[in-house]
């Protein structure tokens, strides 16, 4: 038989149901019980759960659905799977119209799962669909729903050679026709006999279909569709209620609701102080971005709410989104890919109950063996507390691909296993799961690599017994709002948050990222670092204010906290930090250079000792200025080339507080900071560590003698190559070779084998 359906719009959901009926009568099955896949606590952390029992989610992603490969992974025990079909609005061979049906033909797709059952039949499924590429006659027919660059053009960037266009977020047009596809869709895969291996759904759109704004990386920018206009002026409604109470925010006497427009490209790169937007100032572009970021969102929960509902609840629904640290790119470019691409609204979609799971591919830099960090591009943390779980998407480019293939190609076999042990060590010690992604079918096509992901993924499914819950005693906290108080321009955004993601990963203890907003949800930590506290809410403030009363040691600023309110005032940095703070007209490279005083009072940072901005040329100089302005604050270090306060500490109320006026924090520093507020440390040689209740592991720089400190007593077993490393120890002494990755289990080998 084939697959084909037909529905009617103005009775879909009474034909949808009897559309079922008919496809499990046609294929020969009785009615059968479906899986019931969901997210639930387990042992303290968020884990998929599938018919009632907890799994790691480690997964096998196959961009091409070649059954042997599916049938390779099955035999190393690797059962999750998803693929990448085609687009959903292919299956749509003739649309609904008021008075005649829509058709659907999903004979491909049945191919698809069929040959995936086929060659695993202990498969379980989560499809990754795509919803943001309408049809040509969809873009015909409802232009004005089409995204618009700044420049009036319509074709994204890396859509020019198909000369595609696409629909804008903002389309209730667009919204309604994908949701529509997507609950056929479901419906159409619940009524197949492959259902009982299906657990959810992996909804994608936008550019590299990761829910990001078209041409976020290079512009022109998005989008000035009359679709994405309308929906601006609602939102704007929606916040501001009323004409006066817009133009006061905006400082604008003439501006309505009706006559906003959307910032242009070189608005959005203009600041009013050097690197910043002043509210009093800009508050229409500054408002804008939030939007920019906010409809992303908005489409991403409608979307999410009609897969929940197709699906009555018992599959998986997830979603690309939270892209935090994500500040991919180089200095030289103008245009600031991290506030387009839109997901600066991750705390309002960490509160939708229909989504389940998160993702993004791991993180770009740092990728390289020995020298490199794995790192997600989120704040999983924050997305854990609100009881979701965060999907790395590991799709490093192993020796097996070509030699021009880049995203941290390893060179050879040895490399490639280090990188994924580091990759799953990552993963196992922050309780996330995880896809092995093989876009073309070669990443993992040797004897040899599917022995390493063999026991790899045994390690992971037994590491799911274990309480995996953070043992992390340093928070760093990441402002979604403050980003927006920068000008459209990443020399700030790169060293503040993406170069300094290494030197946390090498302090040698764990840490949490957390959202600003989610300081009152998360558990008490001994030490905070305020990345880019630039603006702070009121209700901020009062969590921020109860930190030493829930154990706080320490707390780190860094470079301009506080600074942005109604207006930029360097005064307000007091009041949040409780140090005096001044400020310099003018750019400069923002490093500090270690003082007498810091090297006596930083343990193991050396006097002449500089961190900060090294990378970038002229294109790295920052402004304004900041620097410690408080006769009664010690200063531990200068700026350099300044001979001005750039580190200082002072105790308030018995914490001590810490301001770096540069960023790009080095570990050492980070490490002596640390261990003065009284965090543990594991270990001081520089190399990147993670660790949670039940783990430990290590990344080499460099090959030598280590010594591990543990908080108690402990035992320690080397999980991947099965050997006792010590038992009942409170240090232990290892000797290690440079560029290779260490996953020690917390106990011995019997603990390890009985689980």
């Amino acid at each position: 038989m084939n697959s084909v359906s037909v529905i009617n719009r103005s009775n879909y959901f009474a034909v949808t149901a009897t559309v079922v009926v008919i496809f499990i009568l046609a294929n020969g099955s009785s009615a059968q019980t479906l899986p019931l896949a969901e997210i639930r606590n387990h042992k303290g952390t968020p884990a998929l759960h599938i018919n009632g029992e907890p799994n790691a989610a480690l997964c096998y992603w196959g961009g091409r659905p070649i059954p042997e490969l599916f049938e390779q992974f099955g035999n190393i025990g690797v059962d999750l799977v998803s693929f990448y079909p085609l687009n959903i609005f292919t299956y749509c061979k003739q649309p609904a119209t008021d008075t005649t049906a829509a058709i659907y033909d999903y004979t491909d797709l049945d191919r698809h799962f069929k040959s995936i059952v086929e060659a695993n039949p202990k498969a379980y499924i989560f499809p990754r669909l795509n919803i943001g590429m309408t049809p040509h006659w969809w873009d015909s027919s409802f232009e004005d729903e089409l995204v618009v660059f700044d420049d009036g053009s319509r074709v994204p960037i890396m859509l020019k050679n198909q000369n595609l266009t696409v629909p804008s977020f903002s389309s209730n047009k667009w919204r309604e026709t994908a949701a529509e596809n997507l609950r056929a869709l479901i419906n159409h895969i619940r009524a197949q006999p492959y259902a009982k291996n299906v657990i959810g759904y992996h909804i994608s759109a936008g550019s590299t279909s990761e829910w990001l704004q078209w041409n976020f990386e290079h512009g022109p920018a998005p989008d000035f569709s009359v679709s994405q206009l309308k929906a601006y002026q609602k939102w704007l409604l929606d916040k501001y209620k009323k004409k006066r109470h817009l133009r006061r925010a905006w400082n604008n006497r003439e501006i309505s609701f009706d006559t906003v427009s959307i910032p242009t490209m070189d608005e959005r790169a203009a600041g009013d102080y050097f690197i910043f937007r002043d509210p009093a100032k800009s508050k229409h572009v500054i408002d804008y971005m939030e939007f920019h970021s906010w409809i992303v969102m908005d489409a991403i929960k409608y979307m999410a709410k009609a897969a929940k509902e197709a699906c009555n609840y018992e599959s998986l629904v997830g979603f690309f989104y939270g892209y935090t640290l994500h500040v991919r790119g180089q200095y030289q470019r103008v245009f600031d890919s991290f506030q387009e691409q839109g997901h600066f609204a991750l705390a309002e979609l960490l509160e939708s109950s229909d989504i389940d799971f998160l993702s993004s591919p791991t993180q770009y830099e740092y990728r390289e063996v020995g020298s490199g960090y794995s790192v997600f591009m989120s704040l999983q943390s924050s997305i854990q507390l609100h009881g979701k779980l965060w999907i790395d998407e590991n799709d490093y480019r192993t020796h097996l691909t070509p030699i021009t293939a880049g995203y941290g190609r390893t060179t050879d076999y040895k490399e490639s296993a280090s990188a994924q042990l580091r990759q799953l060590s990552n993963e196992l010690t922050h309780a996330t799961g995880a896809w092995w992604m093989d876009q073309t079918g070669d990443y993992f096509n040797s004897e040899r690599m599917q022995k390493i992901i063999g026991k790899l993924n045994a390690i992971g499914e037994r590491s799911i017994d274990f309480d995996r819950r953070s043992s992390a005693e340093i928070a760093v906290v990441v402002d979604e709002y403050s980003n927006l108080m920068m000008r459209s321009d990443k020399r700030l955004s790169i060293p503040l948050l993406y170069y300094q993601m290494l030197p946390l990963g090498k302090i040698g203890a764990p840490f949490d990222y957390i959202l600003q907003d989610d300081i009152g949800r998360a558990r008490p930590y001994k030490l905070y670092i305020f990345l880019n506290a630039f603006h702070v809410s009121e209700k901020q403030r009062a969590m921020i204010s109860r930190l030493p009363e829930r154990g706080a040691k320490a707390l780190l600023w860094v470079y301009a906290p506080g600074y942005v309110n109604d207006t930029l005032d360097v005064k307000s940095c007091f009041y949040l930090t409780g140090m005096q703070l001044a400020t310099l007209e003018g750019e400069s490279q923002l490093q500090v250079i270690i003082n007498n005083k810091g090297a006596e009072s930083l343990p193991g940072v050396k006097k002449d000792m500089i961190y900060g901005i090294r990378e970038g040329g002229a294109r790295n100089l920052v402004g304004p200025i900041f620097y410690g302005d408080d006769s009664s604050a010690e200063v531990l270090g200068l700026l350099y080339g300044h001979d001005l306060p750039g580190l200082i500490m002072k105790k308030i109320a018995g914490v001590q507080v810490y301001y770096s006026a540069a960023p790009q924090i080095s570990s050492p520093v980070l490490r002596a900071i640390a261990s003065n507020a009284g965090v543990h440390i594991y270990n001081f040689s520089d190399d990147v560590l993670y660790a949670n209740n039940s783990f430990i592991a290590l990344h080499t720089a460099t090959a030598g003698r280590r010594t591990l400190k543990f908080p108690q007593k402990t035992s320690l077993y080397d999980v991947y190559r099965d050997i006792e490393i010590a038992r009942d120890v409170r240090q232990t002494t290892v000797d290690l070779p440079v560029r290779e990755s260490f996953l020690y289990f917390r106990g011995t080998k019997d603990q390890w084998e009985k689980n």
